[in-house]
């Protein structure tokens, strides 16, 4: 007796769509808005690993298929206020960040601003308060999503103004980078802002 055997492959991708937003507050009068530049970011080599590149994380079910899952983030918007103070007293200008990571469910992620002077060169710290491992000025602040998809609509990050360690006055600018783990996962842009000694 001959029989028969259908087999049949199911696919099935789920993803999990859902929104983490930050109860912060709006803010609605800003003493100054940030201009923003596209970056070559091909040409850039100032990060902390010469591989920035997006990866993958891959699951493997049942020895047949793998199903990858890509980790990455968008920035979306960024402003600023200057002349603020935090809970310390010191002042400081105070970033915000709205962004969208994705595939980073119960990961820790760092939200990092890099500090350049108007020729591109990085700030140098002086003191290791506010620094990158090879000795130039950033600001970062530590995320970790409650979702596989969230969204972070005023993620806000602080920097102090004696931490650029600037003597005059002059313009400067930072960009935004997102890491999962020692992976770049998103990036965006240039944004400018005046540093004016009193």
């Amino acid at each position: 007796m001959k029989k028969n055997f259908l087999i049949m492959v199911m696919s099935v991708f789920m993803t999990s769509v859902a929104h983490s937003v930050n109860p912060y507050e709006t803010w609605n009068d800003m003493d100054f808005r940030s201009t923003y530049e596209p970056i070559d970011w091909s040409a850039m080599n100032r990060f902390r690993y010469e591989d920035d590149s997006y990866r993958y994380r891959s699951q493997n079910s049942n020895n047949n298929a793998t199903n990858a899952k890509k980790v990455s983030a968008d920035v979306e918007q960024v402003w600023i206020e200057h002349n603020v103070f935090d809970s310390n007293g010191i002042k400081g200008m105070r970033i915000h960040v709205k962004f969208t990571v994705r595939g980073m469910l119960n990961k820790q992620g760092d939200c990092i601003l890099y500090f350049y002077d108007e020729n591109g060169d990085a700030l140098k710290d002086k003191n290791k308060r506010y620094w990158t491992s090879n000795g130039s000025v950033c600001a970062s602040k530590f995320f970790k999503p409650s979702y596989e998809n969230s969204v972070y609509e005023d993620f806000k990050i602080f920097m102090p103004y004696s931490e650029l360690h600037l003597d005059r006055t002059t313009s400067c600018y930072f960009n935004v980078v997102i890491w999962n783990g020692d992976e770049v996962v998103g990036r965006n842009g240039k944004y400018s802002f005046s540093y004016t000694v009193n």
